[in-house]
């Protein structure tokens, strides 16, 4: 029997899809003069020294893992994104062996540095096709936060699996109904029902039946 909890929240994603001749509601930008160093950054060694390392990849992965919990969304955004970035460049294989210890990280922030730094496709940024092909390895790290506490990790796990959804929905459809146990918390029934959203956007019959 399908959770009672995921239930509704797929079926309130679902009463949520726009029909196919409707038009999204948008909010329109509030444009403003920005305030006098708004949106620029602070330069400190922190940010800089990643650039300034050899290219030594444990040793970027070691520096990566402490700007990535500093906080402000800059260092941990560009974290993220270097991340992704040093992935791209030495392959699925050669990086996640090294980071996957970090889902483990007392930092939620650093947990989240794995999870969205191995998006498949993440936010304008190169898509990694290693895993659009196939995203078995994504399980490894994403597995073992869906209970995670933190609001901050959840949402990066949710949207690392809508991304492998729209790839290879049957996967996601399969992961689901392994992970959507009788005893599922509440951050896992949130994490399934955000990762099949592309699905229910598309009207795809199956989010129901993974339950």
């Amino acid at each position: 029997m399908c959770s009672v909890s995921l239930r509704t929240r797929i079926l309130k994603l679902s009463k949520q899809r726009p029909d196919a001749l409707s038009v999204r509601t948008v909010n329109i930008m509030e444009f403003r003069k920005p305030k006098k160093g708004e949106g620029v950054p602070k330069e400190t060694p922190a940010r800089n020294s990643i650039a300034a390392l050899p290219n030594d990849l444990k040793k970027q992965l070691e520096w990566l893992c402490f700007t990535g919990a500093l906080e402000g969304t800059w260092p941990r955004e560009l974290s993220a994104t270097i991340l992704h970035n040093l992935i791209i460049r030495h392959g699925v294989a050669g990086v996640l062996p090294l980071v996957r210890e970090w889902i483990k990280h007392e930092n939620p922030a650093v947990r989240r540095l794995v999870t969205e730094a191995f998006r498949p496709r993440g936010v304008m940024l190169a898509h990694i096709n290693d895993l659009k092909e196939d995203p078995s390895p994504l399980k490894k790290i994403l597995e073992p936060l869906l209970d995670d506490p933190s609001d901050y990790v959840q949402k990066s796990v949710a949207n690392n699996l809508n991304d492998i959804s729209k790839d290879n929905p049957e996967i996601i459809l399969k992961w689901t109904k392994e992970w959507n146990t009788p005893d599922a918390t509440k951050q896992r029934h949130w994490i399934l029902a955000r990762a099949l959203r592309t699905l229910i956007d598309e009207g795809h019959p199956a989010p129901l039946s993974c339950c």
